[in-house]
C-alpha cells in the first residue's frame, strides 16, 4: 500500500474483498470500490533526503512496505547530481493554488525539506521558487521535487520544452524564406 499511497491512488476498483487498514468499502455490487484513506495528497512537504546509487537502489526501496515516503524521499545518484542529503527539523504544509496542464503553483510553508509533487518526472518542465529558477529534481524514481528552504514559498512548475522555441524558430524562418521568394517572384513577373 506505500506504493498505491504515493501515486495517490485515491480509488480501488477489484472483485475481491481487501481487508487492509487503509481500505473503506464504497461500493459492494459485484465489483467492490474501496477509497483508500491512506492515499497521499498530490503535492506534500518531506524533511529528509537521500541519494542512492541508482534507479534500481531507489525502486527497491520504494517498494519495501516499512518505506514512509513523507519522511524521506529518494534520489538516484547517477541522475540528480545538486541534491542534499538533507535532514530538516519538521515538514511544513503544501497547498496547490493552481492546476492545470502546462501550469502548476504550490504554495509551502515549512522549515525546510524537499516538496515533492507526484507528477511524472519529464524534461521540458521548470520551475521557480519565489521567481527564482530552480532546478526540478527527480524524486523517488518517477516524481519530481524542488528543495526549499525555510519559510513560506510560492512553487511555480510550468512546462516549457525546448523544442517549442526550436520549432517556433524554424517555421518563422520558412515563412521568411516563401514570403522573400514570393516577392522575388512577383517582382520578375511580366
Amino acid at each position: 500500500a506505500p506504493l498505491l499511497n504515493m501515486l495517490n491512488v485515491k480509488y480501488v476498483v477489484t472483485g475481491d474483498s481487501l481487508h487492509q487498514d487503509w481500505a473503506v468499502n464504497r461500493f459492494d455490487e459485484g465489483a467492490k470500490e474501496y477509497e483508500n484513506t491512506a492515499a497521499l495528497p498530490r503535492a506534500f512537504m518531506v524533511p529528509a533526503g537521500k541519494i542512492l546509487p541508482d534507479g534500481g537502489a531507489v525502486l527497491s526501496q520504494i517498494s519495501d512496505p516499512d518505506f514512509d515516503p513523507l519522511e524521506r524521499v529518494l534520489f538516484d545518484g547517477s541522475q540528480v547530481k545538486h541534491a542534499r542529503s538533507s535532514e530538516w527539523s519538521r515538514t511544513g504544509t503544501a497547498e496547490i493554488l493552481r492546476y492545470d496542464i502546462h501550469d502548476i503553483i504550490v504554495e509551502v510553508d515549512s522549515e525546510g525539506g524537499y516538496l515533492v509533487l507526484t507528477d511524472t518526472f519529464f524534461p521540458g518542465w521548470n520551475a521557480d521558487i519565489d521567481g527564482a529558477a530552480t532546478e526540478i529534481l527527480r524524486a523517488n524514481y518517477a516524481f519530481r521535487a524542488v528543495e526549499l528552504t525555510p519559510g513560506k514559498h510560492r512553487i511555480h512548475f510550468y512546462y516549457q520544452p525546448t523544442s517549442f522555441p526550436i520549432g517556433l524558430s524554424i517555421s518563422l524562418l520558412a515563412l521568411a524564406i516563401c514570403a522573400g521568394l514570393y516577392i522575388v517572384g512577383y517582382r520578375k513577373a511580366p
